[in-house]
């Protein structure tokens, strides 16, 4: 592994943590979002997980004009393992996930260190907004304001409640974390997999005391092609689901009832996610998928709509004629009804 490290003589307040991999294009402008923070007192880890391109070049030119950026060069390891690496290095404070794509507001780490400080939480969550680079497909939302208060919980409640409402999100970057939490509960990314943000996530906000929201866009995601996020679903998907599954089980083995109940809801996400996507692979692929869901005793988990997708894939290619004719059926009947009233 190459190091090549500028000391500071202090432990700064806030250690971001940047996995790169073959992100040349995107990643000076990220850079310059985390240098350009209002909050100076920050170290910069970049992690180079084995870019083939120029990726080390522009790290280096920006290392060599910002003491606070440490470099770190890896064997293409994959982003878990990268993240870990920073962790393991850190020495802020706190500490924040940033992706080599994005961008992140001027002002996000000071109101979110702030916030941490004055009020003693485990972590804030905040909000982002998405943005394409290409013809990228943009699918996913991450607004909350208005739908969720700002106010201190458990991380238990506050989870539940974003179940609750459907806005319960998993990406690293929507976080700010005492590194202290992480360290005292051993936190770290499953390696060698996908979906692991599942399983950090979740259990980040089952054994955090003090959490809260901050409804701010902070944080603009970059959709783009090829990137993880808009990869076609495949056997390492399935493998992902599968492992954070099972390692969801071992740890509410080790908490408390109603914690139980809260991992089994997202158990139940993530099987459905699992079995509606599954439907482009196989027949051979998805009848081993069965079988692992119910090794694992949460096939019942699958619902009606996610197991008639999975058996029958074509359904998915007739659901906009299907809706759009009971939409119109719907609409003739109201109108018999209307005029027989």
């Amino acid at each position: 592994m190459k190091l090549i490290i500028k000391c500071m003589e202090h432990n700064p307040k806030v250690s971001v943590i940047i996995p790169v991999y073959n992100s040349a294009d995107y990643l000076k402008e990220t850079l310059l979002s985390v240098i350009n923070q209002t909050l100076r007192d920050i170290e910069i880890i970049v992690i180079n997980d084995g870019s083939t391109d120029k990726s080390e070049e522009i790290i280096e030119f920006y290392q060599k004009g910002d003491s606070r950026i440490k470099y770190w060069f890896q064997p293409n390891q994959g982003q878990s393992i990268a993240r870990n690496a920073g962790l393991d290095n850190a020495r802020g404070d706190f500490v924040y996930f940033m992706d080599s794509d994005d961008l992140l507001e001027q002002d996000a780490l000071g109101i979110c260190y702030n916030k941490c400080i004055s009020e003693d939480l485990d972590f804030v969550f905040f909000d982002a907004d998405v943005f394409s680079a290409s013809n990228a497909q943009i699918g996913w939302e991450y607004i909350r304001a208005g739908k969720i208060t700002e106010e201190m919980a458990s991380g238990e409640v506050a989870m539940e409640k974003l179940l609750n409402t459907n806005l319960f999100r998993v990406a690293p970057w929507l976080f700010f974390i005492k590194r202290a939490f992480i360290e005292n509960f051993k936190l770290r990314f499953y390696p060698g997999i996908i979906h692991e943000d599942e399983l950090f996530t979740t259990q980040m906000f089952l054994l955090a005391q003090r959490v809260e929201y901050i409804s701010k866009v902070f944080f603009h995601r970059r959709v783009r092609q090829n990137s993880t996020m808009t990869t076609r679903f495949s056997a390492k998907n399935v493998e992902g689901y599968l492992t954070v599954i099972r390692e969801l089980r071992l740890f509410a083995d080790r908490i408390d009832n109603h914690k139980k109940i809260i991992v089994e809801r997202e158990i139940y996400l993530i099987t459905n996610s699992l079995v509606y996507q599954s439907h482009i692979l196989s027949v051979k692929e998805r009848r081993l998928i069965i079988q692992e869901l119910k090794k694992l005793k949460c096939l019942g988990h699958a619902d009606f709509k996610s197991l008639i997708v999975m058996s029958f894939p074509f359904t998915v290619k007739i659901k906009p004629k299907l809706k759009k004719f009971l939409l119109n059926f719907t609409n003739i009947m109201h109108l018999n009804w209307r005029n027989k009233s």
